[in-house]
């Protein structure tokens, strides 16, 4: 059983990936380009979730389950490097917010990942992903204009109402399981 969930979930990463790679060269009609923004944008939860929870799931290397999160930061910090002007000047700053945009999905996937794998600290680690993804995204809609961010509801908003809803059913699910356990 424990073989076929990891077949599973590294049919999962590859499929996802294959699919994230197809929208790169997916020419969409004019009334579905902001869809394609969206997907392109939120999409790669899907494989970092799935490549997160494998590698969590690996029992003799165990060190291997910290990899996707260190590529996630180092990729933020180059961007972040590139958006405050450290490294480069123009138009690299709008590189680096576009890195940093891209790090947030695939650092939902992993706090995902970490929610679904369970355990004390594996839960804690993912309710403070998803803590903080919340934190920038909130951050981001305040910033988007005078009106209340709950009332500005765009396409985009809809990938982020998931993730938190399934990471909130995950860790719900992980307490109560524990909890029962218990008892």
């Amino acid at each position: 059983m424990k073989n076929r969930n990891h077949i599973a979930l590294l049919a999962g990463f590859f499929v996802s990936c294959a699919l994230y790679v197809l929208l790169f060269f997916w020419d969409a009609p004019l009334d579905l380009s902001e869809l394609r923004a969206v997907l392109w944008l939120s999409i790669s939860a899907v494989p970092a979730f799935c490549l997160q929870l494998w590698l969590c799931r690996l029992e003799k290397v165990r060190w291997t389950r910290w990899l996707p999160v260190g590529v996630l930061c180092l990729v933020a910090l180059v961007g972040a490097a590139y958006l405050s002007g450290l490294v480069g000047s123009g138009w690299d700053a709008l590189g680096g917010a576009f890195l940093l945009c891209w790090c947030i999905a695939p650092a939902a996937g992993c706090a995902l990942g970490w929610l679904a794998y369970g355990g004390k600290l594996p839960r804690r680690l993912g309710a403070a992903g998803l803590a903080a993804l919340l934190t920038v995204y909130v951050g981001l809609k305040i910033m988007g204009g005078p009106r209340p961010f709950f009332l500005r509801f765009e396409l985009m908003d809809l990938p982020v109402l998931v993730v938190l809803a399934v990471g909130a059913w995950l860790l719900l699910r992980k307490e109560r399981r524990g909890k029962n356990e218990e008892t």
